[in-house]
């Protein structure tokens, strides 16, 4: 049957329940293989040791191998590596029931697509069913949990991966040739500790969720989410107005103070209340990046007294009161977005995004990529995320 192979990863789904009394896991199908618990114990030993110094702060972004990784305020993780176009991304939220989502990226748009073919360190090519999205590039995304949970076990236990577009005959066969000639591998080192990085994030480790270190523990043992902060868009009439508003003496004097490597500027202030102004005063501007000082400032008070923008520690994803630089910025209706690109091409950076709440410049969200690596801001790391009211 054109199909048949799926049902390999049915009859896989066995192998994923921990039993105590288990001294080997058996997994049939394609690339059959029998692996023995104690090695299961010397790897997860070893997965532990290399995340020793993330143990107290499993947040933020981390780099393993060839992996970035990184989970946002609630706790919803994203790791991704890349390589000559081609991209492998990793998605998981926080919480019991959620399910984790693989996402391949590849230029190759073969008609009759069906699925991915995957090859592991040379291995013979073996086929995953995955639902199909075509654009500028073909994505493939392993949504069923089952599915993604086997895959994730393979691909840890490699170092390199070569993918590409499965049609029917590999799901027949498993054909080694069903893989594009001349496709470049992929390093995939660093998944187990990137795996064991969001257990540990997410509360997972030993439970039957995890995706490194699975254990006995039923999946309720696992923390709920954390809800994402509520943010409610102000709807002052001052933002409808668009009114401009000249920077006082003192504060022009306060930046001139603070940033005198920068560029003399007289700013410019935005009201936002009847009594709260968002001033911005032009710095300069060094590679691809025009750049802008920032202040939030209660008329009532003095100019000491205007306040920073709220942003993302990238290290510890905690929420900072300290960025008054941003780069790239654009401004409308009481809504502000930067972008700091680290190169040109604008594939690595951040990304910013603040709303004015009726109290203060409220970030929205903050996305993040220290690597350049040709990916779109899409699959960049999300560290921070609001719902809005």
């Amino acid at each position: 049957m054109k199909n048949s192979r799926i049902a390999d990863f049915a009859n896989r789904e066995e192998s994923m329940i921990w039993r105590p009394n288990d001294s080997v896991t058996k997994i049939p199908g394609a690339i059959a293989c029998v692996v023995v618990l104690c090695a299961r114990v010397a790897l997860a030993l070893t997965v532990l040791a290399a995340c020793v110094s993330v143990a107290s702060a499993a947040s933020g972004i981390r780099t393993f191998g060839d992996w970035i990784v990184g989970c946002d305020n609630t706790k919803f993780c994203r790791a991704t590596t890349s390589s000559d176009g081609r991209q492998l991304v990793l998605e998981l939220a926080g919480g019991p029931n959620a399910t984790p989502t693989l996402r391949f990226i590849t230029v190759d748009d073969r008609p009759n697509a069906e699925g991915i073919a995957l090859s592991i360190d040379g291995g013979a090519a073996y086929a995953l069913p995955a639902s199909i999205h075509a654009d500028r590039t073909t994505t493939f995304t392993i949504d069923r949990k089952n599915v993604a949970y086997i895959a994730l076990d393979d691909l840890s236990k490699g170092r390199a991966l070569r993918f590409g577009v499965a049609t029917g005959h590999v799901f027949d066969n498993g054909s080694p040739n069903s893989i594009p000639a001349g496709l470049a591998s992929m390093s995939i080192e660093g998944l187990s500790a990137t795996l064991h990085f969001i257990d540990e994030a997410q509360g997972r480790l030993d439970t039957v969720t995890a995706l490194s270190r699975r254990g006995p523990k039923p999946a309720s043992a696992v923390p709920d989410a954390p809800n994402a902060p509520a943010l409610v868009p102000s709807r002052s009439r001052y933002i409808a107005k668009r009114t401009t508003v000249a920077p006082p003496r003192a504060l022009i004097a306060r930046y001139e103070k603070e940033y005198s490597d920068c560029e003399r500027s007289e700013g410019e202030g935005m009201r936002l209340a009847k009594k709260t102004v968002v001033y911005f005063f032009y710095c300069g501007v060094g590679a691809y990046n025009p750049s802008h000082v920032v202040y939030l400032l209660d008329e009532r008070k003095p100019a000491k007294n205007a306040t920073r923008l709220e942003t993302v520690d990238e290290k510890t994803g905690d929420l900072v009161p300290e960025q008054d630089m941003i780069f790239n910025m654009d401004y409308s209706d009481g809504k502000l977005t930067a972008y700091y690109k680290a190169r040109g091409l604008g594939d690595c950076g951040n990304a910013q995004r603040w709303v004015w709440n009726g109290k203060k410049l409220q970030l929205e969200s903050y996305l993040a990529m220290p690597i350049c690596g040709g990916l779109d801001q899409d699959n960049w790391i999300a560290l921070w995320r609001t719902r809005e009211k």
